[in-house]
């Protein structure tokens, strides 16, 4: 459910709101230096991500306002050596989909979310190239910015990665699933958040042993899926991930409030 009039900024909203135009100057800084980049391991085999003086920056930021709320709470950032589940924290992702923010891509986000005894209670993703940020707790959403900023996908589009679009194409026509089309979203926040906003129907993501959805950033767009009505749900095993604090999923389909019901049976067959 989406509801500006009722819901009044989270405690989490109001800290990541208060310190995302330092985050949105650190983003600028990085782009007038062109600061050099390293590479670090990514969630796919032998997958290495760029990590830039933006993403160091914006890290720095989010954790500095949030231990300045809650002294001594937990956080996982990309620096924390695990990700194990834990009942009390925040999960910051200070730039998902830095890959495409280097390659000039508006596709990239800035993620938070609240855990608390072991469930997601508040989450808030910026984009900032576009000017929209998204808070939500698990019964209402709250919509920052213009809309009309964000694609509009076509009907019958299902958002996938870069990396899935010809292997979801193949897993919809053996499915004789002909009527949809894959289109690629290279940043996992942003496409469930084209979902939780109705801009697209539907996004999959397919089980690969060497592939999986990590917590920092994807917590956070699920829970603001489930808020706008939407789910996101384990292709495996059928698990609400917007209830949960698992590391990572391997596999998982989100579908809007506003989706076709048969399309929500077809895409709900386990891969």
């Amino acid at each position: 459910m989406t509801d500006s009039q009722q819901l009044a900024d989270s405690d989490l909203a109001r800290v990541i709101a208060a310190v995302l135009p330092d985050c949105r100057r650190a983003i600028d800084a990085w782009r007038s230096t062109g600061a050099p980049l390293h590479l670090t391991p990514g969630r796919g085999h032998g997958e290495l991500v760029p990590v830039t003086t933006a993403q160091q920056a914006v890290q720095q930021i989010l954790t500095a306002a949030i231990a300045q709320t809650w002294p001594g709470l937990p956080m996982v950032t990309d620096e924390s050596s695990t990700v194990e589940p834990v009942n009390d924290c925040v999960l910051i992702g200070p730039i998902d989909g830095s890959e495409s923010m280097v390659k000039g891509s508006p596709a990239y986000a800035i993620t938070a979310c609240r855990i608390h005894d072991f469930r997601p209670i508040e989450a808030v993703i910026a984009l900032p190239a576009y000017g929209i940020r998204l808070d939500a707790t698990p019964e209402l959403l709250r919509v920052h910015g213009s809309l009309d900023q964000l694609p509009r996908m076509p009907r019958g589009a299902v958002l996938t990665s870069t990396t899935q679009q010809h292997q979801v194409a193949h897993w919809l026509r053996c499915r004789r699933i002909h009527h949809l089309t894959t289109v690629p979203v290279a940043t996992t926040s942003v496409a469930l958040t084209l979902v939780a906003t109705g801009r697209a129907s539907a996004a999959l993501y397919l089980p690969e042993h060497d592939e999986t959805a990590e917590l920092r950033a994807f917590t956070a767009a699920a829970l603001t899926v489930a808020a706008s009505g939407g789910t996101v749900t384990a292709a495996i095993t059928g698990q609400d991930l917007a209830a949960t604090t698992l590391a990572i999923a391997h596999g998982w389909h989100a579908l809007a409030s506003h989706a076709d019901p048969i399309l929500s049976a077809q895409l709900q067959e386990r891969p």
